[in-house]
């Protein structure tokens, strides 16, 4: 071909690609057009107060969708948005989400989001929201959740950026992270109780109680809620929360021969190492004089501090030298309490459940890497279980109201 065809041939493509685009210009700026901005018809005002003298950084508020729809019954779970009340400059959002256990409907579940609060002091947000139709929240996800997990899928797994559990037989197992990320989808299936650049499984549980661990009080007897289905005669099913910008979480039903006999709910948040934890009786147990003794695993090295005033108990030690050093906590309620005891395997606590058969407590871990300087004393890591304790003693108060 000469250059003077290969000229006019490319004149040719070239218009053709300009035809083309005209044709397809007045299209896109129809659909563009088309295209409405995000508007909020509705506004509320949500009021969080914190009774402690001390700041609560990253605080988990947790609201139930029924006590907004008291205020607002036209709140719609599917077209919202939590922003700070201030004239800054954005961002403004706080990320959110509902958070609902797996089976519930939609008009069910939490609105749930973090909070940083002053201490003694009140914090108020926004929550905006159209009455009918859908925006999908575009926050990034940074809490997940699976229901079947690892060997034979016989776990149930939870994770946020800094920490993962995970339960089995009735016990409460973690992983540590060397660096915020979600791992759990993507674990090596080589040794993981050595550590990697991702982190470790530094606990070491085998048929003890692990972290968090049980028991039932009936009658003055100590009946175990947890241990291998061969050894036990317990069977466990697991489900799992949806997970998302703020929180996930698990669920654990043990029953016996004779059918259920307890639920455990796990909620892990954003930011947070601790879950936090309901264990509801089934009913055939309730309105029994029946204790709940949740407990943490303790091992050769050191004991278990208990402090039964404040409300916790913890341990920290190296139950395996190479993996270097671990903290674990349980955390209630005095009010709750009725005593601790102690068995060859673990230090339990005996709550007293409410008159719908609940107990709620948090349970916590933390490692100090194999790799790097350890902790020479459990000072740091026994101020942060106090602040736990005092946190869940004292949880915060949330009012929702209309704007004026």
């Amino acid at each position: 071909m000469t250059a003077g065809k290969k000229t006019g041939a490319a004149r040719l493509v070239v218009c053709l690609f300009c035809m083309v685009l005209a044709v397809l210009a007045p299209l896109r700026a129809s659909a563009q057009d088309e295209e409405k901005p995000i508007s909020f018809a509705r506004k509320l005002e949500i009021t969080v107060t914190n009774s402690i003298a001390f700041e609560r950084n990253g605080e988990s508020v947790v609201i139930p969708l029924s006590q907004i729809r008291s205020t607002a019954a036209d709140f719609n779970a599917s077209f919202f948005r939590v922003k700070h009340a201030t004239g800054n400059f954005e961002p403004l959002d706080i990320p959110s989400q509902i958070l609902r256990a797996p089976g519930q409907g939609e008009n069910d579940g939490n609105l749930v989001f973090p909070l940083d609060l002053p201490p003694s002091g009140k914090t108020t947000v926004e929550l905006w929201y159209n009455s009918s139709g859908a925006e999908t929240t575009v926050y990034p996800t940074k809490a997940q959740s699976f229901p079947e997990w690892y060997h034979i899928a016989s776990n149930v797994a939870w994770e946020n950026e800094i920490i993962a559990y995970r339960s089995y037989t009735g016990i409460v197992d973690f992983f540590a992270k060397s660096y915020p990320h979600l791992r759990l989808h993507d674990l090596p299936p080589d040794s993981y109780h050595h550590e990697r650049f991702w982190g470790i499984d530094p606990y070491v549980v085998g048929t003890k109680p692990g972290l968090c661990g049980v028991m039932l009080i009936v009658d003055g007897k100590r009946v175990p809620c947890y241990g291998a289905e061969e050894q036990s005669g317990l069977t466990y099913e697991h489900g799992a929360y949806e997970g998302g910008p703020v929180g996930t979480g698990a669920i654990v039903r043990v029953s016996d021969n004779d059918g259920p006999v307890l639920e455990e709910h796990y909620l892990l948040y954003h930011k947070r190492f601790e879950n936090r934890i309901r264990t509801i009786l089934a009913p055939s147990y309730r309105g029994k004089d029946i204790l709940l003794a949740p407990g943490i695993q303790k091992f050769e090295d050191e004991g278990v501090i208990v402090d039964e005033t404040a409300g916790f108990m913890a341990y920290m030690g190296q139950p395996v030298k190479e993996y270097g050093t671990i903290g674990t906590a349980l955390i209630w309620n005095p009010r709750d309490a009725r005593g601790t005891f102690e068995t060859e395997d673990g230090c339990f606590v005996q709550l007293k459940p409410s008159s719908k058969g609940e107990a709620v407590y948090r349970n916590v871990a933390v490692w100090y890497r194999g790799s790097a300087d350890l902790p020479k004393t459990n000072k740091n890591f026994l101020e942060f279980v106090k602040r736990l304790a005092r946190e869940c003693a004292a949880p915060v108060t949330v009012t929702v109201s209309t704007v004026n």
